[in-house]
This record gives C-alpha cells, sequence and structure tokens, in this order.
C-alpha cells in the first residue's frame, strides 16, 4: 500500500483503420424511426416497461454527447458540429442515402458522419418478499420486507460513413448496455420507489454506449498505472519522494548509479525496472523494453516479469496506431455511381476485445 505510483496517460487504438482524407466528422441521429409502435427490443414502448415519455429521446442524446466526447479527446479526428442532427430517420435496414449525407457534410465542412441508427430501451421491475426474525426485547420477532430489482438494456446501433467514397467504413448493431439495481422496503411500493430514476438511468446507458463506440472507431486515451520499487537498497528507498513529487532527474540518476553497481541482483534489477518505468513515461519505448528484459534476467520474478510483457504488447499495439493515426488513402468513388444502395456488409461486427492493461504510445505527461 506504500508502494508510489505514477498515473501515465496512453493512447489505445482502434478497432478500425478510417482513409487519410477523413479528418473532421459530424454525428446524426436516425435512431427515431417515424410511425413505428416497437422498439428494437420488441416492446410497446410505455405499456407494459413503466417507461417515462420521452426517456428514449433522452437516452439518444446522452448517447450523441458521449460519442461527441470520445472523439473530441483523440487526436486522430476534428469533431464539428452539424446543428440538426436528425436526418432520414428510419429503421437500421436502411442506411443513410448518399445525397443526404453529402448535403449534411457540406453543410457542416466534414467528410465523415457517425450515424446513430438505433435506440431502444426497455426496463423491467420484479418483486418478491421474504420473512425474516428479529429478536427485541428478548422476543423473537417476525417480519416481512419487499425486495424489487430493475433491470434496464438499452440497445443500440450505428454505422460511420464515409461520404466522399460513399462507403460504411464501420458498424456496429444492436450493440446492448445493461444494468441492474437492487432496494428493500416495508413494502413493494416502498422498494420500487427507492429504485433509481428509470429515464437518469437510460441516459447513463446510452452515455456508456456512445463512449463504446467513440473507442471503437477512434484512438483513445486510457490512464494506466506504474509501480515503482522503494525498497531492498537505500538508493531505492531515498527516491520515494522524489518520485512522488515529479523530480525524475535525481531519481534516475540514483537509479542508474545502482544498476550499474555491484549490489545485489535484485537490487539491481529493482533499479532497472525503475529505469525501464522512466523511459516508458518519456516515450520511449524501445530502451524501456531493453532494460525491462534486462531487470527480468536478473530476477524474473512478480511485476517485474510481467511488466516485460506489458511492454510487448505496447510495442505491438504501436504498430497498428501507426497505422490508424497515418492510414493510407483508399480509392475514390466513381463521381458517374449516383446507386443508392448499400455496399455488402456482414450482419454484425465481432465483439470488441476487453480494454488492456497497455497501450501503444504515451499522451501527455503524467499529471
Amino acid at each position: 500500500s506504500c508502494t508510489p505510483s505514477v498515473h501515465i496517460q496512453v493512447l489505445e487504438p482502434s478497432s478500425i483503420v478510417v482513409p487519410a482524407h477523413i479528418q473532421k466528422v459530424a454525428f446524426v441521429d436516425r435512431s427515431e424511426a417515424q410511425g413505428v409502435g416497437e422498439g428494437l427490443l420488441g416492446v410497446v414502448e410505455g405499456l407494459v416497461t413503466g417507461e417515462e415519455a420521452g426517456q428514449d429521446q433522452r437516452g439518444r442524446v446522452s448517447a450523441g454527447e458521449a460519442l461527441a466526447e470520445s472523439l473530441n479527446n483523440s487526436p486522430r479526428f476534428e469533431w464539428v458540429e452539424l446543428g440538426q442532427t436528425n436526418i432520414e430517420s428510419s429503421l437500421f435496414t436502411e442506411r443513410l442515402g448518399w445525397g443526404a449525407a453529402k448535403k449534411a457534410c457540406k453543410r457542416a465542412d466534414c467528410q465523415g458522419l457517425v450515424a446513430l441508427e438505433a435506440f431502444d430501451s426497455d426496463s423491467h421491475i420484479a418483486t418478491n418478499s421474504e420473512d425474516y426474525t428479529e429478536i427485541e426485547d428478548g422476543k423473537e420477532i417476525h417480519k416481512k420486507r419487499w425486495n424489487a430489482e430493475v433491470t434496464q438494456r438499452v440497445v443500440t446501433s450505428w454505422r460511420f460513413y464515409d461520404v466522399e467514397n460513399k462507403r460504411v467504413l464501420h458498424q456496429l448493431v444492436d450493440h446492448t448496455t445493461s444494468a441492474n439495481w437492487e432496494r428493500t422496503g416495508t413494502s413493494a411500493q416502498e422498494a420500487i420507489d427507492a429504485l433509481p430514476n428509470l429515464s437518469n438511468s437510460v441516459r447513463g446507458l446510452g452515455t456508456q454506449a456512445g463512449h463504446h463506440y467513440g473507442r471503437l472507431i477512434a484512438p483513445t486515451y486510457i490512464t494506466v498505472s506504474r509501480a515503482f520499487f522503494v525498497r531492498g537498497h537505500p538508493s531505492l528507498k531515498a527516491q520515494k519522494n522524489r518520485v512522488k513529487a515529479g523530480a525524475w532527474n535525481s531519481a534516475e540518476a540514483d537509479w542508474l548509479t545502482l544498476w550499474e553497481s555491484p549490489a545485489s541482483d535484485k537490487a539491481r534489477a529493482r533499479a532497472a525496472h525503475n529505469l525501464a518505468i522512466r523511459h516508458e513515461i518519456a516515450g520511449d519505448l524501445d530502451a524501456a523494453l531493453e532494460l525491462a528484459r534486462q531487470s527480468a534476467v536478473l530476477w524474473p520474478k512478480g511485476r517485474i516479469g510481467r511488466y516485460v510483457s506489458i511492454l510487448e504488447v505496447r510495442q505491438q499495439k504501436a504498430v497498428e496506431l501507426a497505422e490508424q493515426m497515418a492510414p493510407a488513402d483508399i480509392p475514390e468513388a466513381d463521381e458517374s455511381d449516383t446507386s443508392d444502395s448499400a455496399p455488402p456488409l456482414p450482419n454484425r461486427d465481432p465483439a470488441p476485445e476487453p480494454p488492456q492493461e497497455t497501450s501503444p504510445t504515451m499522451g501527455p505527461p503524467p499529471r
């Protein structure tokens, strides 16, 4: 618990490579289907689920705001406001027409559009009671309590349009974000009343969905932590406060002296490990990995050995990120092509991999 650590921002690669000409991106909301009584989840909204009026509308707004936040924070794109975002509302099976897409991009001065194609929420509340006993004044008292549980799901579908080349770059179909809460009360209604506001929780799930899609299509900064060794040698202990204060030069000098000294293998390995972290913070992954490997040769245990694997993963992802940040151009669309038919696409994207502990390139210096 006393081991000092530093938090650093690193850039996590996205799931796709976006053509180089797409620099500015805008958002459109096509998820409000006209004249449709049932949502994606097959429920007539508001009748069975207790859905509040405008609940999905507020959730859609939150999803769009979260997407904007994610892409705004990515160094890959410049986010631009479109103004009126509701364009050609329809069911997901009909993609945005290229004529409408081109007009939208001309108005916003953008090359790409990210569309929320579908949004639906579902809330299910269940209650049950249970008997229990309490001892009061030495007597056993029989009581009853009520439990209420709400399960909420938000299902979203998205597309990323390359308007200039009339291509759908990426689509995510029927992505589910869910949550559940439990509360108790002396009656069923009291337990239900204690549950979180359903409209607010749908907004929260919409926010999660927007951030999720933003991470899929744009490199994203994440925060990781690295723990230094401060025990095992006086030179390690002496740098504890300097590391906390960010006095890297002084700490680095002492670690280097210890690494090059005839101290024990364990002490030298710890010094090399600390130096490797210092190089990682500076953005020099090659030097960091070399020191981490030398440290593991001397003492291949615990986080010293694990750190080598972490840096190797970062180097592998750096290759992906380099391609995403400087992608190759793709052939331009044939201007004579006036077809409004969608290009063939798989029905669903494969499930994205869970976030890794590390990512390939350094972001801003640690705070």
